[in-house]
This record gives structure tokens, C-alpha cells and sequence, in this order.
């Protein structure tokens, strides 16, 4: 919760444009060709950056602990043997990502951390 209080906190500098924190930016969510946003608005608005950093974190951690744990088998076997339990994990998270991606299918970081909803405190 560290981060949503610091960008709750410093919202209207990051977006002096928005003027009402309910609206969910429907421009930038919808827009269809994602080469036509900023880096800026493609990463706050845009539902596929939520995707690529909530799936992308698993798959990265999976892939780099499942190679360096069988690159260090020769060397150490208790360290590589704890690199592929880690790639385990992150394999199985990845999967639970993946089943519930239906929930997730439209959130973006905007939404996360910055957007008021009219039922928060209920």
C-alpha cells in the first residue's frame, strides 16, 4: 500500500490534465492501436502494460531460475537444486495467472493505483 499512497499523494502533478479521478480514461483503455500512446499513457492506461508486467514478472523468474538452476547443476547440486524449486514456483504462479486472467482482463495500473472508485471504503 506504500505505493498507492505515494501516487494518491502526488496524483495532480503526475496528471495535472485529469480533473476527475473517477473517470476511467476510457480514451486510453479502448484505444485500439496502442503505437498512437506516449510511453506514459500506455503504461498508466493502457490494460496491456498491466498485462505484460503481471505476466511477464512470472515468466522472466520461471525461465531465468529454470536456466540458471540446469547451468549451476554441474557446479552445485543444493543450489541448483534450489534454483529449480524457485523456477517451480514461479511456474506454478504463472499458471494461476493464467486460469484467473479473465479477472484481470480490463485493470490497469491507473486503476490500481491512482483512480478513485465511488465504493472504495464499502
Amino acid at each position: 500500500m506504500i505505493f498507492k499512497d505515494y501516487f494518491k499523494k502526488n496524483r495532480v502533478k503526475m496528471f495535472p490534465w485529469i480533473k476527475d479521478f473517477y473517470d476511467p480514461q476510457d480514451s486510453f483503455r479502448l484505444e485500439k492501436d496502442v503505437s498512437k500512446l506516449s510511453y506514459g499513457q500506455w503504461f498508466w492506461f493502457h490494460p496491456t502494460a498491466f498485462k505484460t508486467f503481471h505476466f511477464g514478472i512470472s515468466a522472466m523468474a520461471f525461465f531465468s531460475f529454470g536456466l540458471f538452476g540446469l547451468l549451476t547443476l554441474v557446479y552445485n547440486k543444493y543450489l541448483s537444486l534450489f534454483l529449480l524449486i524457485m523456477s517451480i514456483v514461479y511456474l506454478i504462479d504463472l499458471i494461476k495467472k493464467i486460469i484467473y486472467r479473465k479477472t484481470l482482463s480490463n485493470i490497469t495500473f491507473y486503476d490500481l493505483y491512482v483512480r478513485d472508485f465511488e465504493n472504495a471504503n464499502h
